[in-house]
């Protein structure tokens, strides 16, 4: 962490081009002389400090429905 500034919580390890999971361990995986260890940095999808605005889908549509209507009487006007 200390060459790259990759955090461990960042890094994907692949043995041998395999990718490691969280469970793996140096032991579990059996690392022989020779071997590869890989170490690549993840995406990382930055996150809004700030709260996003919720935004209503299909307001004012159809598929919304009407406004000033319960989904009960929409049905029923449509008969």
């Amino acid at each position: 962490m200390h060459q790259t500034n990759i955090t461990p919580i960042n890094l994907i390890l692949y043995h041998n081009g395999r990718e490691l999971s969280n469970e793996e361990t140096v032991g579990s995986i059996g690392i022989l002389s020779g071997d590869q260890v890989v170490g690549k940095e993840m995406e990382v999808i930055e996150v809004p400090d700030e709260p996003v605005a919720v935004e209503r889908g299909f307001g004012g549509t159809a598929l919304h429905g009407r406004l000033g209507m319960s989904p009960e009487s929409f049905v029923d006007s449509q008969l």
